[in-house]
């Protein structure tokens, strides 16, 4: 039986089990960057220490991400992301997972940002429902913006602002 989920830095013996749900998971793929080893998954980890990065871990082993990246401090914005690995999808931790990061960044952190941005292809309804249920607001569709070989997609675009309503949800466990 699966303990509750907690959210924490990524660590670098978060590698392998990063390397194995990129390689196992063919919606990763598109997502992140195309690790060919464990040395250069644990690159990436490390470039991201002391960011706003967070592995969600299930007895002990990392099984998804939320972030906050491209942090825009001359307009306080960032851009929030996350996956989760298969075998834990479907429970309600994304969006709890969400919430909990969103709300930590927005609020909590000694320098918060006003505004998160968010978005995911228009197909990945899912990624849609829980950007919803995290309080992000859909504003729009950005045509033709991420490109897959030869192919190009829209995605779908959210904002949550510190003035929007804050979502009733049961927040995850944070380590700074």
């Amino acid at each position: 039986m699966p303990h509750e989920p907690v959210l924490r830095p990524w660590r670098v013996t978060d590698a392998p089990t990063l390397l194995r749900h990129l390689r196992g998971t063919a919606d990763l793929a598109t997502q992140l960057p195309s690790f060919q080893d464990t040395a250069e998954a644990r690159a990436w980890i490390e470039e991201r220490a002391g960011l706003w990065y967070f592995a969600l871990a299930i007895n002990g082993v990392a099984m998804g991400n939320v972030s906050v990246g491209n942090v825009d401090r001359t307009h306080s914005t960032g851009r929030m992301g996350y996956w989760l690995a298969p075998a834990v999808r479907g429970k309600g931790w994304a969006k709890r997972a969400a919430c909990t990061v969103a709300d930590h960044v927005l609020f909590t952190v000694t320098e918060p940002v006003f505004r998160l941005e968010l978005g995911h292809r228009v197909d990945n309804r899912v990624c849609g429902r829980i950007a919803l249920a995290a309080g992000f607001v859909h504003e729009g569709t950005e045509r033709q913006k991420l490109q897959y070989g030869r192919l190009r997609v829209d995605t779908h675009t959210y904002g949550r602002l510190q003035t929007d309503p804050r979502p009733a949800h049961e927040p995850l466990a944070l380590e700074p």
